[in-house]
């Protein structure tokens, strides 16, 4: 489009011009704040409000095609600028940029109003900067003042493609596309066909009006289960809950709105708690949590349900690694208490008997310990004795239980019965035999 050494000239005036003038007074748009906010996955469309706007105006809804050039304008909205797409789908986003409806672009607009509205951000959604900024005024190419709406509004109520639509009026088809943006005046849809007479049979079985309005009032609505078990289609099941006047249900809430990503990984890397107990603390579902952490790439230990009991300490000291790593071990801290006592004693089955566990209990638990801190803690010798790596985490075991114990003063452990009867208590049953 620059078709001459002048055009590139006036560019870049208007380009040091615009910088000088942003540089003295500012944008009202944080568009780098932007740009680290909203991506293809971060920004949110309300899909009923889009299918009800199409129905009040008659349009038909599209498919995943018509959905993912919604999302792409929504984004360019918010960014300022056209959004990335893959080269394959050019062709279709510049169709929709030359036969998108105004209603439906300025549905796109209060959909980028409400992303920004929640996160806080008081912004316009666009902007664009004073005319008085640049004092060029030999352009190159077209204004969409020079464009006679007369001419281009009797082309498109025809649904002249816009290539033939450029060539009438002597412009090429990307002013074209330009002038649609600017003006928001686009390429008509076609007319509505002509409705049918309707529905002259009642629907039966799980889409009887009844039975929906039934397990709506309590909750068990399940749209995706009723059109499998009625074996129809998704949206033959929307159609039967508008025809019973029964709303739509909202979609959830995108759970990035409630938790950042650097509030999960402090809460699931360094602090280590459980998706479950990380969900209880934001009031998220724990299984879309779970989902979350795969899509940012968190990587989810097997025993992700259980939680580091040392996290919730006041001033919880920092851990060493294998003691992160035991941390989430299941019933880690009475694994621990049993851990201490080991040293000194005889051996394995009699450490079992003075801890009141069974031998092949004590000896799995300790296997799993050193499974987990990925080295030998106890050496099986007669009396026991820690390694070297074992006397550490002693040490440290034993002043992470003490906070605990101080914490919650309900936790510590009540004195360990012994298994074996002693001789008094076998003499006492052989005379009561």
């Amino acid at each position: 489009m620059i078709a001459s050494p002048e055009h590139e000239t006036a560019i870049a005036s208007c380009l040091t011009q615009l910088a000088s003038h942003l540089d003295d007074e500012g944008s009202p748009i944080d568009y780098g704040r932007r740009r680290h906010l909203f991506t293809s996955e971060s920004i949110t469309l309300n899909l009923d409000e889009y299918t009800q706007l199409c129905r009040q105006q008659g349009w038909a809804r599209g498919g995943t095609g018509r959905i993912h050039m919604l999302r792409w304008m929504l984004l360019s909205f918010l960014l300022g600028t056209h959004a990335d797409l893959p080269p394959k789908t050019i062709h279709a986003r510049d169709q929709f940029r030359y036969q998108v409806p105004p209603l439906m672009r300025a549905f796109l607009q209060e959909q980028a109003a409400t992303n920004l509205a929640a996160h806080r951000i008081d912004e316009p959604v666009l902007w664009e900067p004073p005319t008085a900024w640049c004092d060029w005024t030999d352009w190159p190419g077209a204004t969409p003042e020079q464009i006679a709406d007369s001419d281009f509004d009797t082309l498109i109520a025809d649904r002249t493609p816009a290539e033939e639509t450029a060539a009438a009026l002597g412009l090429t088809t990307e002013h074209i596309r330009l002038y649609c943006d600017a003006t928001g005046t686009t390429q008509p849809p076609p007319p509505p066909t002509t409705p049918g007479l309707g529905r002259r049979r009642p629907r039966r079985g799980m889409l009887d009006p009844g039975f929906l309005r039934t397990t709506h009032s309590s909750g068990t609505l399940n749209q995706s289960l009723i059109a499998r078990s009625a074996d129809c289609s998704l949206s033959t099941v929307q159609n039967a809950l508008e025809e019973a006047g029964i709303p739509a249900t909202p979609r959830p809430e995108p759970l990035s709105l409630r938790i950042t990503r650097e509030e999960l990984e402090q809460a699931y890397l360094h602090r280590r708690l459980s998706i479950p107990d990380i969900a209880e603390q934001f009031g998220l579902d724990r299984h879309r949590l779970n989902l979350l952490a795969k899509k940012w790439g968190i990587e989810i230990r097997p025993n992700s349900t259980t939680s580091n009991p040392f996290a919730l300490l006041p001033d919880a000291p920092a851990l060493s690694e294998p003691m992160a790593a035991i941390s989430n071990v299941r019933n880690c801290v009475e694994r621990l208490r049993r851990l201490v006592r080991l040293p000194g004693q005889r051996n394995l089955c009699a450490a079992a008997r003075s801890l009141g566990t069974l031998p092949a209990t004590l000896t799995h638990q300790l296997h799993a310990l050193e499974k987990a801190a990925g080295v030998q803690l106890i050496e099986r010798t007669s009396p026991l004795a820690a390694t070297h790596a074992g006397t550490a985490l002693i040490h440290e075991a034993e002043h992470l239980l003490s906070l605990l114990d101080a914490a919650t003063p309900s936790s510590r452990p009540a004195p360990s019965p012994t298994t074996s009867p002693t001789p008094k208590a076998q003499a006492e049953r052989v005379d009561a035999s």
